[in-house]
């Protein structure tokens, strides 16, 4: 009886310490499937990593000391005509009316109301250092519908300095990726034709787009920056500075134009080929630091 207890515990016990070992080896199986599955990969992320963290930091470097070196006058015009700190409103006023003036001659326009302006209104930012204030620009007018559609398409212009003011977010995200990919120190010309003044790269774009080009002269890069420009907005507003009304605004001092926002319009169609269009426009300019 003794013997069969002693050769039944036994058994029992061999039998436990399989199980545990099995259980043990499937465990180590299943750490070598997460390892190979899981942690193979991630370890092989790692070099790419340093690598692109490395390339960041270099254009960084180079970033800084391009900015450091800058000599254009570019937050000049900001604070002058693009958000200016004097309550003025005569540029945006002028600009109104050359534009109404331009869609008129071309039959465009039949009438426009005077300008209501409203009283300056401060506007809430983040940084509570800086100060904006916008006022209210009110008028009502009777325009063919593509008459309308230019004179949206006019105000959309806006606040418009560099030739990344016209670029898409989209856009400009691809051609930093390209530097990445291409020449890590093209990140220098990148940012020079992004931060280049818009009216002169509208009269010879030759120049910006040449310097680009040698810097990453790949033709994927080519090919690239190519279809990128066709397809931004930069033909657009090169066809309307080089154009009449652009021309006239230049030359009356009225480009670029202070910043505006359209933040209401209403839409009547007369029943005659013509539209009665209500908009109501934010000039923006900026108060006194706080």
């Amino acid at each position: 009886m003794n013997t069969w207890l002693r050769s039944t515990g036994a058994f029992m016990g061999g039998s436990m310490l399989l199980a545990l070992s099995v259980m043990m080896l499937q465990g180590h199986f299943q750490a070598l499937k997460d390892i190979r599955e899981y942690g193979l990969p991630l370890a092989a992320e790692i070099p790419p990593l340093e690598r692109r963290n490395t390339l960041l930091g270099q254009q960084m470097e180079l970033s800084t000391l391009e900015a450091s070196l800058r000599t254009d006058s570019t937050s000049e015009k900001l604070h002058v005509y693009v958000l200016p700190e004097a309550d003025d409103l005569k540029r945006p006023l002028a600009f109104l009316e050359t534009a109404s003036t331009f869609l008129q001659k071309r039959s465009l326009l039949r009438s426009m109301s005077e300008i209501e302006v409203g009283d300056p209104t401060d506007v809430a930012l983040p940084d509570p250092l800086e100060n904006l204030q916008s006022r209210t620009l009110h008028f009502s007018a009777v325009l063919r519908p593509e008459g309308r559609a230019d004179l949206l398409s006019i105000l959309k212009l806006s606040g418009m300095l560099t030739v990344g003011d016209i670029l898409s977010p989209e856009n400009i995200k691809t051609l930093f990726s390209l530097t990445e990919t291409q020449n890590y120190a093209g990140i220098v010309p990148v940012e020079q034709f992004l931060s280049a003044d818009v009216l002169s790269y509208a009269q010879d774009p030759t120049l910006y787009d040449q310097r680009l080009s040698q810097a990453l002269s790949s033709e994927e890069f080519l090919k690239s920056f190519k279809s990128l420009l066709q397809a931004s907005g930069l033909p657009h507003v090169r066809e309307f500075l080089t154009g009449d009304l652009g021309r006239t605004l230049v030359a009356q001092k009225l480009w670029p134009v202070q910043f505006m926002t359209v933040e209401k319009e209403s839409l009547r169609d007369r029943g005659d080929g013509w539209v009665e269009v209500d908009l109501e426009l934010k000039a923006y300019s900026r108060g006194e630091n706080k």
